[in-house]
């Protein structure tokens, strides 16, 4: 199964090492690239946009500050997946 991982934050970075770790293979977008890098180095694929990474993912999980943005960009592949869960930390 291909997650999407967006946002590699505080939350995000930590649930995409973990999905890596559990065997799934994860697409993970950051809007700071080398965010991306760790994870990459572990085994997840880069993509340039959030619709890319959305591209072929049975499952997404988005962890951002900027949700409307992010959204358009998601939406505008031509199929989403099925699933997402949405992380925002409330401090």
């Amino acid at each position: 199964m291909r997650v999407a991982v967006l946002g590699l934050g505080t939350m995000g970075g930590p649930m995409a090492a973990n999905l890596i770790k559990a065997g799934f293979e994860v697409t993970v977008h950051n809007r700071t690239r080398s965010r991306e890098d760790a994870l990459e180095a572990l085994g997840a694929a880069r993509a340039a946009s959030p619709a890319e990474a959305a591209h072929d993912a049975s499952r997404s999980c988005w962890s951002v500050s900027r949700i409307r943005r992010t959204w358009s960009g998601y939406c505008s592949t031509q199929r989403p997946a099925r699933a997402t869960a949405y992380a925002k930390a409330v401090w």
